[in-house]
């Protein structure tokens, strides 16, 4: 007689060995159950295919039986001595075990013995990344212990700090070949270095496919290893001039014209930039390697420095001859053994070449910052896309078999699928997390401060089986306290602040762990609005960035005349009653708004404000208050009405591609615009005090309606206008 097949109960009990909770609280408050199929879809995920009740008992079992020790172990700094549990099964005088600290010493240790089981027992640990192997008979194990701080590295400055942001490729510049690179955010962090801000934040600037396969996405990147060689500012390179090639293709005609082409579109053709970007490069790659020099050794010197580099510049010359996924390769490419004969060598040299200049031009700008005291403030994708080097390349650490994305909520009510493969809990235990920390070591080398996109991820992340809707996932809960260590340990190391991105659906735990480990938050108006005349906003908190939006909200204006609201009615959203609905919601908002900034002084008593008056007033209201750090939004300066993202949208919206209005150029010449930021500056040095400067004149009316579009970068051409709001100036660009 052919036995029942598993429980749901037993299905619950081995959910709950890999961390897939059966059940979640969903952005409503009401608690939502993991469908069956669901929890089996990820169960196979994981390889567990239990067929029947004693199947699913024996696999329970299985899972259960205690290791020798946990693949990592956290100790968090003390000055008392640390006890590491061992396996309660294996008997003392079998156990042999060994400390290999991060240094290279090593000592044997003694394994005890009592009531609650076996252990060792460790004298006060050096802060870093030590080994502990285990031996029992024909059974070893090697246990990492992650020696760190509690608390994450946060830099306490004399003065609360502020800055500006813009996404890397939105800059123009006289410099730049049509999208903004690496020279730009050095020249924007010298001009706010001068007008007396401390921070420059900006999205990702790692790898992406920019040809075929193609996702200009810095959230959905090709690699969180490696840098964007679109960022590179090519004629800062040596061989843009020491190519006979390169400096004749740059002299002709057709450079001049396409660059001159490239400058006046609004939105940035990647494909075409990248292709031509290449073009260039690839000049310049043929004579570097063509030859011995200075600069050949320190390439090899990188390249021995960074072994995955050649696996990399493979992986892509692979791609570029196929123009594919690499799912969609043969089984042996599949499998990461390639062969010289699977790609061209031109192109591997090419991806070797254009990493070592990107990472040269990181740390020239890093150098330059830290120099200026402007600090460079990432971010840090949550994961990367499933087509990525990194799920080829560490296949075993990363769950094919299903994306991320979200639940259902109020605003996408079919839940969200993101495209990103999640890494395997148990997986990257096993493996000391070496990955992670590479990738973080990464971004650190250049960032002084982190943004951890969607820092929930750290405790659990929304795992949708291929070929499910999204709302028919479920969460996976990931060992946050040893990602913590790891954050604290690396922070402390390269002198990076950290902050967790906690907006949306926020698990209580997840907000009291960035607390007891510092990690700052995020504090955005537009998030913490609240229809209360007396309680519009809750005072932002010492310990966060403070900011009117994110580069996933609308601009402050566009927010504020309900722009947002008709986008998504176009986008079906929203119904003709539902519209109704937040259009009366936003105006309550807006009101109260108003009133609650009148009660803080940030508004004058006066009948009528408008939009560039309630926002230099939030603006106010940010600078005096207690938040180690305010990031405005450069955009907003000019009152910019289109937004850079709209999440949930791929082909409905054109994501990732707009430019600024103007150019650095004419953002440095602008007197009004010194004197806006300047004003931010003083309130920030002038904790209670009112900004002591005479009354700003207004220039005429002021209306942030439709302007017409520039591409000049000449700096004369640009004309900035203010409003008048007592010792506020508030700025306009016609």
């Amino acid at each position: 007689m052919k036995s029942s097949g598993p429980t749901r109960e037993q299905i619950e009990k081995l959910a709950h060995c890999y961390g897939i909770a059966p059940s979640y609280v969903g952005a409503d408050g009401a608690t939502y159950v993991v469908s069956t199929q669901t929890l089996r879809a990820l169960l196979r995920i994981f390889g567990v295919h239990p067929d029947n009740s004693s199947d699913a008992a024996e696999l329970v079992r299985d899972h259960s039986r205690p290791p020798l020790i946990e693949p990592v172990v956290t100790i968090w700094s003390s000055s008392k001595p640390t006890t590491v549990s061992l396996s309660p099964t294996m008997a003392r005088a079998r156990l042999h075990c060994r400390l290999q600290l991060e240094d290279g010493t090593s000592r044997t240790l003694k394994p005890l013995t009592n009531a609650e089981g076996t252990f060792v027992t460790i004298d006060r640990l050096p802060l870093g990344y030590h080994r502990l192997q285990i031996e029992s008979g024909s059974e070893s194990a090697d246990a990492l212990l992650l020696a760190a701080q509690r608390k994450a590295y946060n830099e306490r400055a004399t003065s609360r700090r502020w800055g500006v942001f813009v996404p890397p490729y939105a800059l123009q510049s006289d410099s730049n070949w049509g999208a903004g690179d690496l020279r730009d955010l050095e020249q924007l962090s010298g001009w706010l270095n001068e007008i007396g801000g401390t921070f420059v934040g900006t999205l990702p600037m790692t790898a992406e496919f920019l040809s075929k396969p193609f996702d200009p996405s810095p959230y959905s990147p090709a690699s969180r290893l490696f840098w964007n060689e679109f960022y590179l500012h090519i004629p800062s390179i040596p061989e843009f001039h020491s190519s006979a090639k390169a400096r004749a293709f740059a002299q002709s005609q057709k450079f001049i014209t396409q660059i001159e082409e490239f400058r006046k579109e609004r939105l940035i053709d990647y494909r075409e930039q990248m292709a031509f970007k290449r073009k260039v490069l690839e000049l310049m790659s043929e004579h570097f390697f063509s030859q011995a020099s200075a600069r050949r050794d320190e390439f090899d010197r990188f390249s021995r420095a960074h072994p995955e580099l050649k696996s990399y510049a493979r992986f892509r010359a692979v791609t570029d001859r196929r123009q594919t996924s690499w799912q969609n390769w043969p089984e042996r490419l599949r499998q990461g053994k390639l062969a010289p004969g699977d790609f061209q060598r031109e192109a591997e040299r090419y991806h070797l070449y254009v990493q070592w200049c990107a990472q040269q031009q990181i740390d020239s700008l890093s150098n330059t910052c830290r120099k200026r005291k402007v600090t460079c403030y990432l971010d840090l994708p949550l994961g990367v896309s499933a087509g990525s080097f990194d799920c080829w390349r560490y296949q075993d650490l990363f769950a094919t078999g299903a994306t991320v994305g979200a639940p259902p909520d109020l605003f996408f009510t079919k839940g969200q699928h993101w495209g990103l493969a999640p890494l395997l809990p148990d997986a990257i235990r096993a493996d000391h997390y070496a990955y992670p920390i590479h990738f973080l070591r990464l971004q650190m080398r250049l960032a002084s401060l982190l943004r951890l996109d969607h820092v929930m991820g750290l405790h659990r992340l929304y795992w949708i089986p291929n070929g499910f809707p999204a709302s028919e996932g479920a969460f996976v809960h990931y060992r946050a306290e040893e990602f913590y260590a790891i954050l604290s340990l690396e922070s402390h190391r390269h002198k990076t602040a950290l902050v967790g991105e906690n907006l949306g659906t926020v698990p209580p735990e997840v907000n009291e762990s960035m607390q007891q480990h510092q990690l700052n938050e995020m504090y955005v108006v537009q998030y913490e609005l609240q229809p209360d005349a007396r309680r519009a906003l809750r005072p932002p908190p010492g310990n966060c960035v403070a900011g009117l939006n994110t580069h996933d909200m609308p601009p402050f204006e566009a927010f504020w005349e309900g722009a947002d609201i008709m986008d998504r009615k176009k986008l079906g959203l929203l119904s003709k009653r539902d519209l109704s609905c937040e259009q009366t919601k936003r105006r309550r908002l807006k009101a109260d708004l108003i009133q609650f900034l009148k009660q803080k002084r940030c508004l004058p008593q006066q009948a009528r404000y408008s939009t560039e008056d309630v926002f230099g007033a939030c603006c106010r209201f940010l600078a005096k208050s207690d938040a180690q750090f305010v990031l405005l939004n450069l955009e907003d300066l000019w009152g910019e009405t289109e937004w850079q993202n709209t999440p949930g949208t791929t082909t409905e919206r054109k994501n990732w591609v707009r430019k600024t209005e103007y150019s650095i150029e004419e953002i440095r010449a602008s007197q009004t615009i010194r004197l806006v930021l300047g004003e931010i500056a003083k309130l920030r040095s002038n904790r209670h005090g009112q900004p002591k400067q005479p009354r700003l004149q207004h220039h005429g009316s002021v209306g942030h309606g439709k302007r017409r579009r520039k591409t000049a970068t000449n700096a004369s051409s640009a004309r900035f206008e203010m409003s008048s709001m007592g010792e506020w100036p508030l700025l306009h660009a016609t």
